[in-house]
């Protein structure tokens, strides 16, 4: 059987898997990333609950994929498509991942004791 949100991407997910997660862990109007964004799954699932999303890929297969899909979508916000996009995620994740470490100060060290993040 073929789930109905099939687009033949070779690491396509079936739109429940991420729409647990999405749904558990964001509340609407939050923002989601999907660094390796494949067929646009999390992005699709994001975008119907009124999430905001950010979805990457380096591969332009991946990128005209979701493009698609997100454009198939009835009532999708508009959004935009960038070539730079897998650069500044990668510096986006980094920023959140260090923000989130200095907030959390008692999770915070290696098994040395060292902050892994500079104070």
């Amino acid at each position: 059987m073929v789930a109905k949100e099939r687009v033949d991407f070779p690491t396509q997910k079936p739109e429940a898997l991420p729409e647990r997660i999405v749904n558990a862990s964001s509340d609407e109007g939050d923002l989601v990333l999907d660094c390796f964004c494949g067929s646009g799954t999390t992005a699709a699932v994001a975008e119907t609950p009124n999430r905001r999303w950010i979805a990457c890929d380096l591969g332009r297969f991946a990128i005209h994929t979701t493009r698609k899909r997100l454009l198939g979508i009835p009532g999708v916000k508009p959004f935009v498509v960038q070539n730079r996009c897998a650069r500044w995620a990668r510096k986006l994740v980094l920023e959140i991942l260090t923000a989130r470490l200095k907030a959390c100060p008692d999770t915070n060290h290696n098994r040395d004791g060292r902050s892994p993040v500079p104070t």
